[in-house]
């Protein structure tokens, strides 16, 4: 019996070492679980985003014979058919988050008090992403009739510029972007696929 109890002792660090690495492994999966939920979600936000965008420019063309946005302004004209500006930001994108954390220390707050009613948003939160939105037109695009553009040619694609070709394209979900065309659908397509893809009417 004697001998017993200094057994047990010892293997308590042991134990204590075992539950510390099982630990380390339960938190690393759920972590890297989290981090793949919030990336497809933030994938089927974007998928939602340049859904709307799509069919908003889609609506502008009914009423402008058929033709599409020029691609320098595209964003501004196409709004009064979606009236929502937080469309045109991927959640993927940092860059209103940076320029919210910029603005805020400056002292410019997002929201501002409406007397006793709810906080309205700031006049730079409606249109900063106007203004820098997360999406690239085709420039092919610009100006052209939905019938010529036809239902294959990239009308939006995630991007870092307000219009241009496959060179402005941000690859931010899966290796791959998600993309907009002038018929009013959208679909995610990987890196290898957009780059053959018809960018000419």
């Amino acid at each position: 019996m004697s001998n017993a109890k200094p057994c047990r002792r010892a293997l308590w660090p042991w134990l204590l070492v075992f539950l510390a690495l099982a630990g380390c492994v339960v938190l690393a999966v759920w972590s890297n679980n989290l981090q793949h939920s919030r990336e497809r979600a933030e994938a089927q936000n974007c998928l939602s985003n340049l859904k709307q965008l799509s069919l908003g420019i889609k609506m502008y063309a009914s009423d402008n014979d058929d033709h599409l946005p020029r691609a320098e302004n595209w964003p501004k004209e196409a709004f009064p058919y979606l009236k929502n500006s937080s469309i045109y930001v991927c959640p993927a994108d940092q860059g209103f988050d940076r320029e919210t954390e910029r603005r805020e220390r400056r002292g410019e707050a997002p929201f501002i008090p409406s007397g006793s009613g709810p906080a309205r948003k700031a006049d730079w939160v409606l249109e900063w992403p106007l203004q820098h939105p997360s999406y690239t037109m085709n420039l092919s695009a610009s100006g052209a009739s939905v019938t010529q553009a036809g239902p294959k040619l990239p009308l939006l694609f995630d991007g870092v510029v307000l219009s241009g070709d496959h060179a402005a394209a941000a690859y931010r979900h899966y290796h791959g972007l998600n993309v907009g065309f002038a018929d009013g659908h959208a679909r995610w397509e990987s890196q290898e696929d957009f780059d053959r893809a018809r960018f000419t009417p």
